[in-house]
């Protein structure tokens, strides 16, 4: 898009000119070509934090998908003004660019000395008036601990939309403490690269914020899922299964990894036509009520001692613990073998004693990690995830005094 003094270069094939889509009454100009729309519009490179990063070719027909079902789940207007936090390497900036861009709206790009800094950052949203936000759980914790030591100053918030990782309902159910009844809607999109940014939608109501788990909904309109274990078979409700999706928005597949996409992008007939699914690697078990509960990664399983561990279980256990606001677990190999260690950020302790108590309560005993170090903060990726790798190494190697990493 340019006006006439440009000089874009050769490889651009198509233009449109400023000048003539302001002067005409007509609709804008459109692109007839045959298939244009299931081109690649972006590679982005999946984060990296549990294997090695991967480019994920995505189509223009993809993000389309995304973008018709987006807006008939939101009540969104050309009013609203949506936060620009992430970086556009990681996908959650497609949603928080094109969503407002289709419907009218405003965009609130956040500064990475914003983004950062959780009492800068809720500066931003009040002097903006932000009424939609988009947030990984794990930097949410640290908005949620800010706005509460603030006192709960009035925000414009509309929607505060989950992404990227397991929901932090401790997090959201301390703002909402705070808020006193001026609280936002609270959405959870559990999303995958691979299938386009966002792949379920689940509304979050009281009864889902006096529970636990990570509920994430059903599949948005344009995708499904299917369940399968380990022989490839479907599961039965309420056991935990790989998730396996298929529709519009499953991605064109990965950048010159022909293996890998024969072994992740593969037809299939499990609903009764051969059909092109994405293996995702990810647990979840639908409930009763037929919603979706997210799990964790498949590959978050670990074996300790001949028992089989789902370490986001055990996280979220600790983050039940009323001074906890965010915890990682993960298994470590030492001199005796394999044990677990977690990493938790909790205010105003000193001691992990009140912790291995707690969960000594909670769970089973080889589930209680041998190791609890308190730290200020988890590690993150750029993308904004909790990056276990430097997690296992702050576990292994870095000094601390006591419980304390220092």
């Amino acid at each position: 898009v340019a006006d006439e003094t440009a000089r874009p270069p050769a490889t651009i094939e198509h233009v449109l000119d400023l000048e003539l889509l302001a002067t005409s009454d007509g609709p804008p100009p459109a692109l007839d070509e045959p298939g244009a729309s299931e081109r690649a519009a972006y590679v982005i490179y999946t984060s990296g934090s549990t294997g090695q990063p991967k480019g994920v070719i995505v189509s223009h027909a993809n993000v389309l998908a995304l973008l018709r079902t987006g807006v008939g789940l939101f009540d969104v207007t050309p009013s609203d003004r949506w936060s620009l936090f992430h970086s556009f390497s990681f996908d959650f900036a497609v949603w928080e660019t094109w969503m407002p861009l289709a419907t009218g709206g405003s965009i609130v790009p956040v500064s990475a000395e914003d983004a950062l800094d959780a009492h800068r950052f809720l500066d931003l949203l009040i002097e903006r008036r932000v009424t939609i936000l988009s947030q990984v759980p794990s930097v949410f914790t640290y908005l949620s601990a800010a706005y509460a030591q603030r006192g709960a100053p009035p925000l414009h918030l509309r929607y505060v939309v989950f992404g990227g990782e397991a929901v932090n309902l401790d997090a959201i159910r301390r703002f909402d403490a705070a808020t006193q009844g001026r609280t936002p809607e609270w959405i959870n999109m559990y999303g995958i690269t691979e299938t386009t940014v966002h792949t379920t939608f689940k509304r979050l109501g009281a009864r889902d914020l006096a529970g636990s788990g990570s509920p994430i909904g059903r599949p948005l309109p344009h995708l499904r899922f299917v369940l399968l274990d380990e022989d490839q078979q479907p599961v039965e409700r309420g056991t935990a299964g790989e998730i396996w999706i298929a529709g519009d928005g499953v991605a064109i597949g990965y950048l010159n990894r022909p293996e890998l996409n024969a072994e992740r992008f593969p037809v299939r007939d499990l609903d009764g036509a051969p059909t092109r699914w994405y293996r995702s690697g990810d647990l979840a078990r639908q409930r009763e009520d037929g919603e979706f509960e997210y799990v964790g990664r498949g590959d978050d399983q670990v074996k300790v001692h001949g028992f089989r561990i789902e370490l986001g279980e055990i996280e979220r256990t600790v983050e039940r613990h009323g001074d906890v606001r965010q915890a990682s677990v993960v298994a470590v190999d030492g001199a005796a073998g394999t044990f677990l260690s977690c990493l938790a950020v909790a205010d105003g302790v000193e001691s992990a004693d009140p912790l291995r108590a707690f969960l000594a309560e909670q769970l089973p005993q080889h589930m209680v990690p041998s190791r609890i170090l308190l730290v200020d903060e988890l590690p993150q990726t750029q993308s904004g995830k909790v990056d276990r790798r430097r997690v296992a190494e702050i576990a292994r190697t870095l000094p601390r005094h006591g419980d304390r990493v220092i």
